[in-house]
């Protein structure tokens, strides 16, 4: 599903949308680098993403609870479109750079 290396420009977010058509369990790891090394993860639903974006509270069905450099995400999810964000709107002048490794198991 995921595995790629990219830049969040500070006091911005990045996310990938993924949709899993059955139940799944989703796996993976990210690892944030810049400035603190930290960047905060969440995975969200279509709900969850607007609140997100709206700068409201948000259901999260993964979330690093705060700033973290690394992580692992070991989650089951139901059918439907998520939304993994990668949140570096704390972060006045560093961009990070996230290698993020994501798959789902049938």
């Amino acid at each position: 599903m995921l595995d790629k290396t990219f830049a969040v420009s500070a006091r911005a977010y990045n996310y990938v949308q993924f949709v899993l058509p059955t139940q799944a369990r989703v796996i993976g790891t990210f690892q944030a680098q810049g400035g603190k090394n930290d960047i905060w993860v969440s995975i969200v639903d279509e709900v969850g993403f607007t609140n997100f974006t709206n700068g409201t509270a948000a259901q999260t069905y993964y979330n690093t609870g705060g700033y973290a450099t690394v992580g692992k995400i070991d989650v089951v999810l139901r059918p439907g479109s998520y939304w993994m964000v990668f949140d570096n709107r704390q972060a006045t002048f560093t961009n990070k750079v996230v290698t993020a490794r994501l798959a789902a198991i049938w």
